[in-house]
């Protein structure tokens, strides 16, 4: 989150005591699926989809995060 916060400032703030979102920070949306195993196990599986608000910083978000968006653990 630093990184991001770095590139486009805080997630929101405040104007005249009122909280405003940040325009340029990227929306997250949550999923999750049930998944039942052989065993009869049953887990939740998570993911998430995040929405920039521009080409420019989904580029640069690959580009900071490229390893570990690739399965490495680098960062």
């Amino acid at each position: 989150m630093e990184w991001l916060i770095d590139r486009v400032g805080r997630p929101s703030s405040r104007d005249g005591g009122k909280p405003q979102r940040n325009p340029d920070w990227p929306d997250f949306i949550w999923r999750s699926a049930e998944r039942a195993w052989p065993d009869n196990t049953r887990t939740t599986e998570w993911s998430i989809e995040v929405v920039f608000a521009s080409e420019d910083l989904a580029n640069a978000f690959r580009e900071r995060w490229r390893d570990r968006l690739s399965g490495g653990v680098g960062g």
